[in-house]
């Protein structure tokens, strides 16, 4: 996904209701991580 983003020049990738703002680089590290919204339905942020 980040090497997507990266491909049609979106440098920063943004989602509140996933995580603050970060550059493609911080993206994909966190996109690594074990436990996240996206994998981890049940700790989605709730508005």
């Amino acid at each position: 996904m980040g090497a997507t983003l990266g491909r049609v020049g979106c440098d920063i990738a943004q989602g509140y209701a996933i995580a603050r703002p970060m550059s493609v680089g911080n993206f994909l590290l966190w996109l690594e991580r074990p436990r996240h919204p996206l994998l981890d339905p049940g700790r989605s942020a709730r508005y």
